[in-house]
């Protein structure tokens, strides 16, 4: 939506807050738009790392394991799926189908 404002009005309730907000923003150089702007980016980072922190705070006294634990275990898994997928040809039953398969057409 680059391009396009969207307005909003805001009744800040305070005159000595809505002053000092215009004077610090001159003083850097920024319009009130560009520190709102900044302060609401802020305000949603922060609300993002509140989830966050209560995210770990539920999970932190689960059980846990050491990485390289969990690293060998999915080794293992992945070399038995390989193991159940490859084909089995020390029986010949590959090539036997395919034998048979030619000799009745």
């Amino acid at each position: 939506m680059a391009g396009i404002g969207t307005k909003i009005t805001v009744d800040l309730g305070d005159e000595a807050l809505c002053k000092a907000v215009k004077i610090i923003a001159i003083e850097r150089g920024l319009s009130i738009r560009q520190v709102v702007v900044e302060a609401l980016r802020d305000w949603l980072e922060k609300c993002e790392d509140e989830e966050d922190i209560a995210a770990y705070r539920e999970v932190k006294g689960e059980p846990s394991r050491p990485f390289r634990e969990f690293l060998a275990e999915l080794e293992q898994e992945e070399s038995e799926l390989s193991d159940q997928n490859s084909p089995q040809n020390s029986t010949g039953d590959i090539s036997t189908a395919s034998s048979h398969s030619r000799a009745s057409q």
